[in-house]
């Protein structure tokens, strides 16, 4: 320390003052430096600093040459009593103990910089502006599925729960199943198609269930198109999302405490949801499906519906009718649920342009055998491009593994902030401009094109 603070070029001439009370050795110090607050003690240089707004006293510090910053920063920050603090607490602990010029700026990007800290703090991208999806013409024209589970077990070996929301009427169907492999998935998938009608476009998570060979086979086969949202982001299928709440709600009431039979009690968990009036269609799924109320046993004083006999054409006429006008009834209400709803989340979202070749880090999927203290984030990622709105094909810097991710689970990443040992092949995305890029004044590209050319070796 004594070597490198008699070698440092700003605290080497105070130090010769120090030692020789010499005014022409006064001219030399730094007219920013105030010579009266430093003292050699042992031969080390120390700082008298005075810290504003608090209560201490007089502080003496150790002044860090340029060439020990790092250690003193890594002293600060990454030691046991550092603990990793964030900013302002890297900053006050190391005024406690040091001084040297630029201070404030070296923690603030040490602390930027730090690969741990990265990978265990921090906050996601904020929330994104809502995006819709096209409001169908007709009801099954396009459905959301996903699957519950596990439950406990029932007596008829059942444990999960295949929910079927339709996007116009918000009709859901619901099934139990006793496990989710492909094909039982798919028989079920069936049978509800079997009943309601072949959608045009089916959205799914991407779980197994659905991500397989045999519901591929069951597209083409059927001539329905497959999406499937983006990995870890359940928003994109919050039609079905909420629709499980919604089914566990009701199932919880039904069942009290009876879990080993509640497979019994789906059928009416569906018409109890069906029958409940939805404020974004502005009636009940269940009207705006069959255009009539679900009778039940219990609505015992409600007048009969009474039917002279078959139905005639201009029943047929009638009837048909109506299905349109409560159709666009219901696509009205819709739109202006949606037009709600982005006006809500437009006040709490932010829109971030994310550009090909910037640093991002991932949400950490929990695995098993994680605990509290297993990092949060994972990466460095490198983004290589956007597959559609917020959602962006990246590229890990170590086992160059590609994901799709929303951009609600990322957190951009400064360049510097990723050691080159853990990317050591990855290119900045916007290389800084050395000295062997700027072109002398008075040089033409021809004169540096026969340059090169002198410069070549001859081929042998």
């Amino acid at each position: 320390m004594i070597r490198e603070q008699n070698q440092d070029p700003l605290y080497s001439p105070v130090i010769k003052y120090l030692q020789t009370k010499n005014l022409l050795d006064k001219r030399k110090v730094d007219p920013n430096l105030v010579v009266e607050d430093y003292f050699l003690d042992q031969g080390l240089l120390y700082k008298q600093v005075r810290t504003p707004n608090s209560a201490r006293d007089i502080k003496e510090v150790l002044c860090v040459p340029r060439t020990l910053v790092p250690k003193a920063l890594a002293l600060v920050h990454l030691a046991p009593l550092g603990g990793h603090g964030a900013e302002e607490r890297t900053k006050f602990r190391a005024r406690q103990n040091f001084t040297w010029r630029g201070m404030d700026r070296d923690i603030a990007e040490y602390c930027r910089k730090c690969i741990t800290c990265a990978k265990f703090k921090g906050r996601a991208h904020p929330l994104t502006p809502l995006r819709r999806y096209p409001v169908p013409l007709e009801p099954f024209q396009m459905v959301s599925m996903d699957l519950m589970g596990p439950f406990p077990l029932t007596e008829r070996g059942n444990q999960y729960i295949l929910v079927i929301v339709d996007f116009l009427t918000r009709f859901a169907v619901v099934r139990a199943l006793p496990n989710k492999y492909a094909e039982t998935v798919a028989e079920a998938v069936s049978e509800v198609f079997a009943d309601l009608g072949i959608p045009q476009t089916v959205l799914t998570d991407q779980g197994r269930e659905f991500r397989n060979e045999i519901l591929k086979e069951m597209a083409k086969h059927m001539q329905f198109q497959h999406h499937k949202i983006t990995a870890y982001h359940p928003a994109s299928n919050g039609l079905c999302e909420r629709t499980n709440q919604q089914v566990l709600n009701i199932l919880r009431g039904m069942v009290d405490g009876k879990d080993q039979y509640w497979d019994l009690y789906l059928k009416d968990t569906q018409m109890a949801l069906n029958s409940a009036y939805h404020k974004a269609i502005g009636d009940t799924p269940y009207y705006a499906m069959y255009n009539r109320d679900l009778k039940t046993s219990d609505l015992w004083w409600t007048r009969p519906t009474s039917f002279g006999g078959p139905p005639d054409e201009d029943f047929i006429t009638a009837r048909t009718q109506r299905s349109k006008e409560v159709y666009e009834y219901v696509r009205d209400n819709l739109l202006r649920a949606a037009d709600e709803q982005c006006r809500i989340r437009q006040k709490k979202s932010k829109d971030t342009t994310v550009l090909p070749g910037m640093r991002v880090f991932i949400k950490a999927v929990k695995k098993k055998g994680d605990s509290k203290l297993s990092p949060r984030w994972e990466g460095p990622f490198r983004v290589v491009e956007q597959i559609r709105p917020y959602v962006y094909r990246i590229k890990h810097l170590q086992t160059e593994k590609m994901k799709e991710v929303h951009l609600e689970n990322m957190k951009i990443a400064l360049e510097a902030s990723i050691p080159r040992s853990l990317a050591p092949e990855a290119r900045r995305p916007y290389p800084q401009e050395t000295h062997s890029d700027i072109r002398p004044e008075g040089t033409s590209e021809e004169e540096e094109a026969r340059e090169e050319e002198c410069h070549e070796l001859p081929n042998e």
